[in-house]
């Protein structure tokens, strides 16, 4: 006697057909931009400190600075406060927005949008802090 199996396949969802966003790949797409505008706050203050503390030892004829280089680069280095902590805390968003970008892709009957998008800006983000690490130590 054989038994007769049979299989079904299962629907998406029951929401006629639609696929859902899956939370993973929300989650990293706005930790993807929250990222972003970390590193955004970061540079632009840090820039900002840069040209107030600079600026009255900067000759304006010449635009050479008036003071030593160490001095200079001493004086910026003080005026180095809390805000230093935004870099790192955009790396550690950038890479947990990368990894909810991979399991956002790997859900199936879900829509996979938000998860390549969330994947792709992080991807360029990480690009931009290896850029910015081979910046430093060059200049170093």
């Amino acid at each position: 006697m054989e038994k007769k199996e049979s299989f079904t396949v299962s629907e998406p969802d029951a929401g006629g057909g639609r696929l859902r966003h899956s939370g993973a790949g929300i989650a990293s797409f706005i930790l993807s931009l929250a990222s972003s505008a970390m590193l955004l706050a970061f540079f632009f203050s840090m820039g900002i400190k840069a040209v107030r503390i600079a600026a009255p030892y900067i000759d304006p004829e010449t635009g050479m600075p008036t003071i030593s280089e160490e001095e200079l680069g001493e004086k910026l280095l003080a005026a180095v406060d809390a805000t230093v902590f935004l870099f790192p805390l955009a790396l550690l968003a950038t890479m947990i927005a990368i990894v909810t970008g991979i399991v956002a892709l790997a859900y199936k009957n879900r829509k996979k949008g938000l998860g390549a998008a969330g994947l792709i800006i992080s991807g360029m983000q990480i690009l931009f802090f290896a850029f910015a690490l081979m910046l430093a130590f060059s200049a170093a």
